[in-house]
């Protein structure tokens, strides 16, 4: 039986975070979806958690944000088989385990481009890539606007970064891809238009629709 297994990148700034966490909050902001009908979805698919041996962040949640573990414990997941990729980013080790993919869900998660290509190797995974995208200068301002106090040195290192690690050359490696559109859409330039609002909110609600669509589709869900 084959895993299921839709795998979310994009460049920092994207908005695949976003994505992924309105999709997951979604029926919850929906008064018209009883609570059975939300019960019932959420166990069609699984929100995939990785680990990492890097210490927990403010506001982080240990089984949410990730799996936090020490080197010797991964030592020992490695060995005996429990871990389906690893990787060192900056001294720290992240990756997935075996126990965070169901066979039995749609599986959704973020990774990195080199992750799905190392996940594309197992047989038994069936991998859609949704690669979240935005024009650059959407990016930047998005994460300029995050914190106060943007570390902006820490900002052009992941723009650089990015423009290796998501260099076409690599993209044509990955699984099924998917392109997503995510680019900022201007407040309409009438707020009374009924017209102008309607249109504005379509184009702000378009990459979340058709990552829904995809979910949809991916996982067979009526």
């Amino acid at each position: 039986m084959s895993i299921k297994l839709i795998a979310i990148i994009g460049k920092s700034g994207s908005g695949k975070n976003t994505i992924l966490n309105r999709f997951v909050q979604l029926p919850y902001m929906n008064a018209e979806i009883t609570h059975e009908l939300i019960k019932g979805f959420n166990k069609r698919y699984h929100i995939v958690v990785p680990f990492t041996t890097r210490p927990m962040r403010q506001g982080e949640v240990e089984g949410v944000d990730y799996h936090f573990l020490d080197e010797d414990n991964i030592g020992t997941l490695i060995e005996d088989g429990s871990v389906a990729q690893v990787e060192d980013f900056r001294g720290w080790l992240y990756g997935t385990l075996w126990s965070e993919l169901k066979e039995d869900k749609l599986n959704i998660g973020i990774f990195n481009p080199r992750a799905v290509e190392h996940l594309a190797d197992y047989i038994d995974l069936d991998i859609t890539t949704v690669y979240i995208t935005a024009p650059d200068k959407d990016r930047l301002l998005r994460q300029l606007q995050r914190e106060d106090n943007p570390d902006v040195r820490e900002i052009i290192r992941r723009y650089g970064t990015d423009e290796d690690d998501f260099a076409e050359s690599e993209l044509e490696f990955l699984p099924n891809v998917v392109r997503i559109n995510n680019p900022n859409v201007p407040q309409p330039k009438n707020e009374n238009s009924l017209v102008d609002c309607a249109h504005y909110l379509g184009l702000r609600n378009k990459p979340y629709d058709e990552f829904r669509k995809l979910v949809m589709r991916v996982g067979n869900f009526d």
